[in-house]
């Protein structure tokens, strides 16, 4: 990859996080996981709280 293909990669993917910020802020994500980049104490969430069992709502 080229340096030009890399700052257009980064300069991409700053666009996608900047276009879906406010997307995210309006669903109140931070107060579910307000410890970011982290998820509770994980990086990747646990398989028990990807596929639950039962219905919360």
């Amino acid at each position: 990859m080229t340096a030009c293909g890399l700052v257009h990669s980064v300069t991409g993917l700053v666009f996608l996080t900047a276009v879906s910020g406010p997307f995210v802020a309006g669903l109140d994500a931070g107060f579910v996981y307000n410890t970011f980049p982290l998820m509770g104490y994980h990086l990747i969430l646990p398989q028990s709280e990807l596929i639950s069992t039962t219905i919360t709502n």
